[in-house]
Parts: C-alpha cells; structure tokens; sequence
C-alpha cells in the first residue's frame, strides 16, 4: 500500500506527530523527520523481507544471503543495534525453518568438529594462526571452536579464539555485537568448568 504508517494512524484531520522518540536514539523533531524516518525504516524492513523471501524461492542458501543482502543507499540505516545479516538469519529460519539441509544436522553434536578431526588440533590452531594474521578473525573463530570441541583445554586454540574474539570488539561499532563479544572473550577467559559462565556474564 501506499498510504504511509502515518497517514493511517494519523488520518486527515489529526495532527501528526512533532517528535519521536527511539529508544536507543537521539529525539527527532519535526513531522516531515519524524515521517521520514518511519517511512525508512518501515521500507528498509519490507525491502529485506522482501529480498529474503524472494531468495528462499529461488534456492539461494542462508549464509549466501547474509553475506550478500545489502539495503539500497536511500534505505541504508545506521546498525548500532542489529545488522541486516541477522535479520537475514531470522526471516529465512522464521519461513525455511533450521535444517540447511545436510544430514549431519539432525543429530545432537553440538559443534562441526570435523576439521579437528580431520586434520589433528595442533594442525587446526596453526591454521587459525594464519588467517587471524591475515585478518580473517571470522573463520579463525570457527575454527577455534571446533578444536575446542575436540580437546576443550588446548592452550593454542585458547588464545587464537581470544585474540579473535578482541580483535572483532575493537572493529565493532554495533553495541549488540559488543555485548555478545564481551560475553565471550568472558567466557573464554574463565576457569573451565562447569561454573565458568554464568547468566550475570550477560
């Protein structure tokens, strides 16, 4: 439709609002603002749903969409508080549901070790070594994890995960991804066992 958020809570005759006020933002003043980023945000959100279903009809994967959807420059929001990546995740499993797919995830193996297993802990380490350096700190925690999941006490794999884990939280500006980091490098940081994390950490 048309006819804005606005013009249907507000119809003629009423006025329309002279201030917003996000709860994570500065006040916005003025109606033609205050409309204008309403209608921003309610098109930055159709447009991704949008885009999301569109790509679950013509087979393209999950990842692939996180990686690729990217809002148009006249809908681009600042993401402070979220990213368009995980919306992405959210609408395609709200609408495809989690299995992506491939047997192996419909047994309860909480972490891919596969790389550990394959190539031995030390050899897995050494290769998160190189992409961390090559500022690759994604795949380095990915990595890192499934060593972890093989061998929970290897020292290497530890401080590769931490130095991924630091060096993502200095690049972040998103104060949700922060938050989610802190709690890891916490995590990572504390004794092993079955008390080192607990709901606090958050």
């Amino acid at each position: 439709s048309s006819v804005s958020v606005l013009e249907r809570r507000f119809p003629a005759g009423h006025s329309e609002p002279e201030l917003l006020l996000p709860g994570h933002e500065e006040p916005i003043f003025g109606r033609d603002a205050v409309r204008r980023r309403l209608q921003t945000y309610r098109d930055a959100v159709a447009w991704v749903h949008d885009a999301v279903v569109r790509g679950i009809n013509e087979g393209v994967g999950v990842h692939a969409l996180m990686g690729d959807l990217a809002l148009p420059d006249d809908l681009v929001l600042p993401e402070r508080f979220g990213r368009v990546s995980w919306s992405v995740r959210g609408l395609y499993e709200l609408y495809a549901g989690w299995f992506d797919g491939q047997p192996e995830s419909r047994y309860a193996l909480a972490d891919s070790t596969a790389a550990a297993e394959l190539a031995g802990p030390d050899a897995v380490v050494e290769r998160a070594q190189d992409l961390l350096a090559s500022k690759d700190a994604v795949r380095a925690l990915h990595l890192t994890r499934a060593v972890l999941a093989v061998a929970p006490a290897h020292s290497g794999a530890v401080a590769v995960r931490l130095a991924a884990l630091r060096n993502l939280l200095a690049a972040s500006r998103n104060d949700f991804e922060r938050g989610l980091l802190q709690h890891a490098i916490r995590e990572v940081d504390a004794p092993r066992g079955p008390s080192a994390a607990t709901p606090e950490a958050w």
